[in-house]
């Protein structure tokens, strides 16, 4: 089993999302095929480390991931899109900080589901370019799925990550080469 790393998951993560086509694609694909946007986000890292998927990630509700996801991130994220969408909170004190303090929990909440992730993911190393490791890691992932991944927004992410990440970074500060 070939280690990846949490903190560099995240970091990762929020500079390719933070790419608004990237988002919009992550969120299409969550919202309309049923996507995990954090496996998404762990394709592609693990595609930067030489990583490959070396099984499915589980759909099963008991996998710790998934409990967390179901039990904390996806209500979380519920809520907090109910109040983007509610007209009776225009008139309510705070809501615009209640609302950026729901948005930190939720994401503290998506770090730790990223971290779950990576402990109980199963990865290969593969001498393969990055470009072509994404591609296969997302074929993985989408086998584990009910339905299948939209291949137009499948398609933009290989495309940015294949033009902004087509090489593999140096190795962390202290790390081993």
């Amino acid at each position: 089993m070939l280690p990846l790393d949490a903190d560099e998951l995240w970091t990762f993560s929020l500079r390719f999302y933070g790419n608004d086509a990237v988002c919009a694609s992550c969120l299409a694909l969550q919202d309309d095929c049923g996507a995990d946007v954090n496996v998404l986000m762990l394709a592609f890292f693990a595609a930067t480390r030489g990583a490959q998927f070396a099984s499915p990630f589980s759909a099963d509700p008991s996998e710790p991931s998934n409990a967390w996801r179901e039990s904390l991130v996806v209500p979380i994220r519920r809520v907090r899109r109910s109040l983007k969408n509610t007209s009776f909170t225009a008139n309510v004190a705070n809501v615009g900080q209640f609302k950026k303090s729901l948005q930190a929990v939720e994401l503290e909440a998506e770090r730790i589901q990223q971290r779950l992730l990576i402990e109980t993911g199963r990865f290969t190393a593969a001498d393969l370019p990055p470009s072509e490791l994404a591609r296969l890691n997302i074929e993985v992932y989408a086998r584990g799925l009910d339905q299948g991944l939209d291949e137009t927004h499948v398609a933009r992410l290989h495309q940015i990550f294949t033009n902004d990440y087509s090489h593999r970074p140096p190795p962390a500060m202290g790390a081993p080469d």
